[in-house]
């Protein structure tokens, strides 16, 4: 199981994240596990950005998704990825219908993105889009990675990839996929192996945000809200200050609230 791991966090190496953000998708038979910090970058001019709290998994119907992209591309990809699933009975329909989109995302880039970042996304992944559910009881997940080819606004071109589960997964072990910033926690694999599978999966999937939080705190941080999906639903873990849902409150200890109001 291990080695499955390492060959998901391995294949996600090329990938060179401009954005505020970490999401952890573990993937087994029986269910998939998502953590995401909740920091965002805003901007109102394209070139000064402040930073606010907010949920990073979104839902349609029952096709969920997160987004992990430039900063000037993130409302525009996500609303092209709700667009995509409004359009599509599956997620995997929705990852290929969001393929077809790429002619968009790279017309607004081209237009409003610093020339900088354009030079610095050339020829690598700067956009990166997770669709994810449970259909027919079995776990879906399909990724799509968009590749900046040009180095000009007038030459500028994105080339999907897409990572399909079930497909180019194996279907009976453990998949870890990581999108946004994950130089730590490559780092964090390197030196202690067994990290990714010391703790359950919920557990596992928010220490891995929580290192490049600690590490990394100016592009991610804020509360990690963690998601799991199975055959009875999706089920949202406590955390103080969760940006996602009403589930995810932490009730009170009962040594923190005074005894005549317990009774």
């Amino acid at each position: 199981m291990r080695r499955m791991l390492l060959q998901a966090l391995t294949a996600a190496i090329s990938v060179v994240p401009s954005c505020a953000t970490t999401v952890v998708l573990v993937r087994t038979p029986e269910h998939i596990v998502v953590a995401a910090d909740s920091l965002w970058l805003g901007t109102t001019d394209w070139h000064r950005y402040f930073p606010y709290i907010g949920c990073k998994i979104n839902r349609v119907g029952n096709v969920y998704f997160t987004v992990s992209t430039v900063d000037t591309d993130a409302m525009q990809v996500q609303a092209l990825a709700r667009r995509a699933i409004n359009h599509s009975a599956s997620v995997i329909g929705a990852a290929k219908n969001f393929r077809g989109m790429v002619d968009e995302i790279a017309k607004r880039t081209a237009a409003h993105e610093l020339q900088s970042q354009i030079e610095r996304c050339r020829r690598m992944i700067c956009t990166e889009v997770a669709f994810f559910g449970v259909e027919h009881g079995a776990p879906v997940f399909a990724a799509v990675k968009l590749e900046q080819i040009g180095g000009a606004r007038e030459s500028l071109k994105l080339v999907p990839h897409e990572y399909l589960c079930p497909g180019k997964c194996d279907q009976r072990r453990k998949t870890v996929w990581i999108i946004g910033r994950r130089d730590h926690l490559i780092r964090k694999r390197k030196v202690d192996p067994h990290f990714f599978t010391r703790y359950l999966d919920e557990a596992t999937a928010r220490r891995l945000v929580e290192v490049e939080a600690a590490a990394d705190p100016q592009y991610v941080g804020g509360p990690i809200d963690v998601l799991m999906l199975n055959s009875t639903g999706a089920h949202w873990m406590p955390v103080k200050g969760g940006t996602c849902s009403p589930d995810e409150i932490v009730a009170p200890q009962r040594n923190s609230v005074p005894d005549f109001l317990m009774r």
